[in-house]
């Protein structure tokens, strides 16, 4: 293993450990779904770690991990975005995700093959989620800075890292190694070393949930409505 590699694996740690180190972070519902991605991400890469040293494949493992990753990350926006409208159509782009990718990986595909394709689309749809929270808080003029918000640096640690890594999802796969993949592997696991530090700087904000901070604004005579 190189630096770089445990540095990845392990950088989950610090946000984990500081989410415990202050107790707001506990009454925070947004911040408990990244502590438990952060902590089922940690624990997979040590499985899928173990399980490559016996020479067996790890592909399954990594396809189950978009599922569960997708699956908290649209529940941290539903959580975090206003507008009926807006939430439900997440929950029915999770739902359709959900489907096509049982269907993609246990009937047409196999659990077993990497499923570059539907991480390509999680990313996509993580992005445009991130988008429209941002296009959310332009609307309106608050007495707060932005990034005195938690769910903000949240939202910018995964802009960061779906920006950062998207297109390693578009290059075919193969089982050789290149210096293709091996680029986009450090830039992986860059990517997820930056995510957990703003992770972390989000978890050391005691803020209420920006949309809170929206309800206070309301009756001010600088909020915008669309």
């Amino acid at each position: 293993m190189n630096i770089l590699f445990i540095l990845s694996v392990f950088s989950p740690l610090l946000p984990i450990l500081v989410f415990w180190l202050f107790h707001f972070n506990r009454e925070q519902r947004p911040k408990w779904v990244f502590f438990l991605l952060l902590s089922v991400g940690l624990l997979i890469d040590l499985i899928s770690y173990d399980i490559a040293r016996k020479s067996f494949s790890t592909i399954w493992l990594v396809n189950l991990y978009t599922i569960i990753e997708f699956s908290l990350l649209a529940y941290f926006f539903i959580l975090i975005i206003k507008g009926k409208k807006i939430i439900k159509i997440i929950q029915w782009l999770y739902i359709l995700f959900v489907a096509f990718w049982l269907v993609y990986n246990f009937i047409i595909k196999g659990i077993s093959v990497y499923d570059y394709i539907f991480q390509a689309i999680e990313f996509i749809l993580l992005l445009a989620f991130c988008i429209i929270y941002l296009f959310q808080k332009v609307k309106i003029f608050q007495t707060e800075f932005v990034y005195n918000t938690y769910d903000f640096w949240l939202v910018a640690a995964l802009l960061l890292y779906c920006a950062g890594t998207f297109f390693s999802f578009l290059v075919i796969t193969s089982d050789k190694v290149t210096p293709v993949t091996i680029a986009f592997e450090y830039i992986s696991r860059f990517g997820n070393i930056f995510k957990c530090i703003l992770i972390t700087v989000a978890f050391c904000i005691n803020s209420k949930n920006s949309l809170d901070i929206e309800e206070k604004n309301k009756k001010s005579i600088y909020h915008i409505t669309a």
